[in-house]
């Protein structure tokens, strides 16, 4: 992006648990229906605001945990 004059910082992800459709179970190597997260990985123009990339991300429920943050350095 930075070749095209764009900085990106960091994304934005929106994740939300729900059911597997049958093919991404069958993709992911589970029986439906099954758990799922789907995350939604959005990149932004940081001199603009403008979203420039977004991402689908379909993981297996069961085993995916989300953690958020920075550890604190000891």
């Amino acid at each position: 992006m930075r070749v095209l004059g764009i900085e990106v910082g960091n994304p934005v992800e929106r994740v939300r648990a729900r059911v597997a459709t049958r093919a991404e179970a069958q993709a992911l190597g589970m029986t439906a229906p099954g758990p799922a997260l789907f995350v939604e990985r959005t990149y932004y123009d940081q001199a603009t605001g403008r979203p420039v990339e977004t991402v689908g991300i379909v993981m297996r429920g069961d085993r995916w945990v989300a953690i958020y943050g920075e550890q604190p350095q000891a």
